[in-house]
C-alpha cells in the first residue's frame, strides 16, 4: 500500500515558492492584497453610490392604490388566469376586502415611572406610583422634501371572499380547479370562494 504523500508535497511546494519569491516580496504582495480589499477603486465606489441613490429614489416613491383599484387589478389578473383553464370560456370575478391596506409606522417610545412613598403622622405609609408613556412618530424626508412618517411595514388588504362566474363553471372539475387556484393565490379557505356557471 502506498502512503498518501500529497499534503507533504504541497507543503514542500509552498516552501519552495516562499524561498523563490522571498519573504519580503511575499509580505509586500500580502499588504497590497489587503489594501485592495479594504480600499476598492474609486470607480467602484462611484458606481455603488449611484446604485444606492437610484435604489433610494425608487424606494421613496410612494404609489398609493385605493382598495377598489387593488381589487380591480386582482380581479383582472384572476379572470385572465381562470380563462386559460381548459373548458372555461368567459369569466367575471368579484373580490371583496375585509380591510384596507395597513401601514405600520415607526414610533419612539419613552417611559417614565415615579414611585413615591410618604409616611403620615400616624405612621401609615402612602405609596404613590405614576407611569407615563410618550410615543413620538419618526419621520423621514420624502423625495419632494416634505416630512413623511417612516413606514416599517405595509400589509396588503386582506381578502374576504371571491365570487367567480364562468362559462363552464357548472362542471364540478372546473369548479374545483378554479377554487384551488383562488386558494393558492390568495390563501383563503374554500368556503370563501363561490364558483357559478355563466348563463
Amino acid at each position: 500500500m502506498e502512503e498518501k504523500k500529497k499534503p507533504l508535497i504541497k507543503l514542500i511546494n509552498i516552501n519552495n515558492i516562499i524561498k523563490n519569491i522571498g519573504m519580503e516580496k511575499l509580505l509586500i504582495i500580502a499588504i497590497c492584497g489587503v489594501v485592495l480589499v479594504m480600499f476598492p477603486s474609486p470607480d467602484k465606489k462611484i458606481k455603488s453610490s449611484k446604485q444606492t441613490e437610484i435604489m433610494k429614489r425608487a424606494g421613496s416613491q410612494n404609489i398609493e392604490i385605493s382598495g377598489d383599484d387593488y381589487c380591480e387589478r386582482l380581479e383582472k389578473r384572476l379572470e385572465n388566469l381562470i380563462s386559460r383553464i381548459n373548458g372555461i370560456g368567459k369569466v367575471n370575478v368579484m373580490i371583496t376586502l375585509k380591510a384596507t391596506e395597513e401601514k405600520i409606522i415607526l414610533t419612539e417610545v419613552s417611559y417614565e415611572k415615579n414611585d413615591e412613598n410618604s409616611t403620615d403622622s400616624s405612621g401609615i405609609v402612602n405609596a404613590k406610583n405614576s407611569y407615563k408613556e410618550d410615543r413620538v412618530v419618526v419621520y423621514e424626508e420624502g423625495s419632494d422634501g416634505n416630512k413623511i412618517p417612516y413606514v416599517t411595514k405595509e400589509k396588503a388588504p386582506e381578502i374576504e371572499g371571491i365570487a367567480v362566474i364562468a362559462e363552464g363553471g357548472n362542471n364540478a372539475d372546473n369548479v374545483l380547479k378554479i377554487s384551488e387556484i383562488a386558494q393558492a393565490l390568495f390563501g383563503i379557505s374554500s368556503h370563501k370562494i363561490s364558483v357559478i356557471g355563466m348563463r
